[in-house]
């Protein structure tokens, strides 16, 4: 069977972004608070994210970030 695994960093009150996300900066002002794990340089919270990242399969992700990565993407496995 398989099994569906969903992990994203929300705040308190239902947000993903801190207010008035753009292109320019997608996570809005003040959003990298919410994220703080999957941004940072600790060796734990690296390997989780690693270890996560490997075992999955597939991400979703909404059009804007889609967006955002094919702009930036340096690296074409990042395209998909």
């Amino acid at each position: 069977m398989t099994r569906i695994v969903a992990d994203i960093s929300v705040s308190l009150d239902g947000f993903v972004t801190g207010p008035d996300p753009s292109p320019d900066y997608g996570l809005g002002t003040g959003g990298e608070a919410l994220h703080t794990g999957a941004l940072s340089d600790y060796p734990d919270d690296r390997r989780i994210l690693r270890e996560g990242a490997t075992r999955s399969g597939a991400a979703v992700l909404g059009r804007d970030l889609q967006l955002d990565i094919d702009r930036d993407a340096t690296d074409l496995r990042l395209l998909g």
